[in-house]
């Protein structure tokens, strides 16, 4: 009976305590600002035109910083978008900052106010828009996962409806368009699905979701993946229906020029189909881009003759830097074959604004992958602790049901009958338990005893310390470019330093392997070398400076010629032990 009264005790404080901890809903000041200014929110989606013109009639009917601070703030954020939607320039960027840390902390006090988190998202993507158009990628790229943190979580995955879809869609999409820019082709592709999934949400406009597979086929295409590509390109145009519309014209241009690549269909069939499309051009700077992919045939298919004319158009007209820069390139080679040295070196000298430019954009593609990398690791690391907290509220409800219901009357009832009965069973399993794991203990202090008896010599040999030294001051991260790595990647005397270090160590350990699995290549045996030293496919990609799925097929690669499904480096160590 006593131990009933506990238990109902510790569930009436849980309840009272989580009472006590429950905040108010934020309520909105009721000023005369706050009821236009919802209006033109509201407006904002639809009419964003109307939107900006309310908004500055607003400004000169009230002193905007005079406003309350949610006003003010409020205020400054929807003229902040309704700027970006009519394509003008940031003028309150100085407003927004102090917007966005204002929103920050209300959401943070009201965590189930779904309007304060969502202004705080906004407040941070336009933030992030801000940053970009004065060309500080890195900081834009920071606010936009920003704004993606702040809207997972604070709502479920089936809560992304509606405005709410929309703004993600819209968040994916920038990010998609900044690593497009830097030719980041498996983040480009990959933040535009997350888009495709958020417009197909909110049924968004059939042109903007072709508009995105386009976007999306063009990187599979540029990254070498062309049937995927096709695939894309192929639901684009389904999606389109107005045939006389640029964004049709420009997915049938990507296709045809995707079918000219892999040969699907004749040169002659694909020029007539891209000149057709020539015709149809509407602006002058899509003449240009249409010009340069006939240009970029006419020069696959080396008729310099008749490149040169479309491509010295282009570059004298075109108001596109990337456009412009392509037709130089091409237009470079054409001259050098031709014999005109002077008119090609003036094309060089074009070119060289941009190598300079290359080298900045390198380090602004490592920062803003590694935001991106960090970003996606938080986010699986969220997910698994909320995930890990509904299962505890889950358990929290059984388990004061099951006291309800049972265990407070089967404790009452047979407590005092089994008490001495389980702490006898408790207590034998304890000590058997004990006993359990002092004999594993000892079996592994024996193993490990055996193991660097064997082993602590051969990684003491030089090269072996400078591989550990390296791993333990540089953290390879997987599915990154090696060529980042390329200062610790070993040379060819390292590598042999390790083959007689390995030799002589563990004796015919090469013989040995050669003899048991004649089919593996000297380049596998590099690879087992490595894997004795216990480094994973990162760390080996980096040494050896091949791609991270090329290690990876490696080791699988091992692993059927072992006959193992353990890592190399497991079968590796316990081969050279016994």
């Amino acid at each position: 009976m006593k131990t009933g009264r506990v238990l109902w005790g510790v569930m009436l404080s849980a309840a009272f305590l989580s009472c006590g901890r429950a905040k108010p809903g934020f309520c909105p000041p009721a000023t005369p600002a706050a009821v236009p200014l919802a209006a033109i929110d509201t407006l904002m989606g639809q009419q964003p035109d109307s939107a900006l013109s309310l908004l500055l009639a607003f400004s000169q009917a009230h002193d905007t910083e005079r406003l309350a601070p949610y006003d003010r703030h409020r205020f400054h954020l929807f003229l902040s978008e309704a700027l970006y939607k009519n394509d003008c320039g940031q003028s309150n960027r100085d407003a927004v900052l102090k917007a966005r840390p204002y929103f920050d902390s209300l959401s943070e006090a009201f965590p189930k106010d779904p309007a304060l988190a969502l202004l705080s998202a906004r407040a941070h993507y336009m933030q992030g828009v801000g940053g970009y158009e004065k060309d500080s990628v890195v900081e834009a790229c920071r606010e936009y996962l920003q704004a993606l943190e702040v809207m997972e979580g604070r709502f479920e995955e089936k809560e992304l409806t509606g405005e709410k879809a929309r703004f993600m869609a819209l968040t994916y999409t920038r990010l998609t368009e900044m690593f497009s820019d830097f030719y980041l082709h498996n983040q480009a592709i990959y933040y535009g699905r997350q888009s495709m999934a958020y417009l197909s949400k909110y049924e968004a406009c059939p042109n903007h979701l072709a508009s995105m597979l386009e976007y999306i086929g063009m990187h599979y295409q540029m990254s070498g993946q062309l049937d995927s590509a096709d695939t894309y390109y192929r639901q684009a145009l389904g999606m389109v229906r107005d045939t006389s519309s640029l964004t049709f014209r420009d997915i049938v241009g990507h296709y045809t020029y995707l079918s000219y690549y892999q040969k699907r269909e004749n040169t002659d069939d694909v020029l007539e189909q891209i000149t057709s499309l020539l015709s149809q051009a509407e602006s002058d700077e899509e003449i240009l881009a249409r010009s340069l992919t006939v240009g970029g045939i006419y020069f696959r298919e080396k008729r310099f003759d008749v490149v040169a004319e479309y491509l010295r158009q282009v570059y004298h007209e075109t108001s596109d830097l990337e456009i412009k820069r392509q037709a130089a390139e091409w237009l470079v080679e054409i001259c050098k074959s031709q014999n005109k040295q002077k008119e090609a070196a003036a094309y060089a000298v074009f070119l060289a604004q941009f190598a300079t430019l290359g080298e900045t954009q390198s380090t602004v593609k490592s920062k803003v992958t590694e935001l991106c990398w960090q970003y996606e690791l938080e986010k699986q690391e969220r997910v698994y602790h909320d995930g890990k907290l509904k299962a505890g509220n889950r358990v929290l409800v059984m388990l004061l049901s099951l006291v309800v219901l049972s265990v407070v009357l089967f404790l009452w009832l047979w407590r005092r009958h089994r008490s001495r009965l389980r702490c006898a069973e408790r207590q034998h399993e304890q000590v058997m338990q004990g006993r359990d794991r002092e004999l594993e203990a000892k079996e592994e202090e024996l193993s490990l005893l055996k193991e660097r008896m064997e082993a602590a010599s051969f990684t003491e040999e030089t090269v072996c310390r400078h591989i550990f030294r390296v791993m333990q001051r540089e953290h390879f991260k997987a599915h990154m470019d090696c060529a980042i790595y390329k200062e610790f990647a070993l040379d060819k005397i390292q590598l042999m330093a390790l083959h007689d270090a390995v030799d002589r160590h563990f004796p015919n350990f090469t013989t040995d392997l050669r003899k048991a699995y004649p089919t593996l290549t000297k380049d596998d045996l590099n690879y087992c070398r490595l894997y004795l030293l216990d480094l994973n496919e990162a760390e080996v990609s980096a040494l050896m400076q091949r791609a991270y799925t090329t290690v990876c097929d490696r080791s699988r690669k091992l692993k059927r010629v072992f006959g193992t499904a353990d890592h190399p480096s497991v079968f590796l160590r316990d081969k050279v032990m016994r």
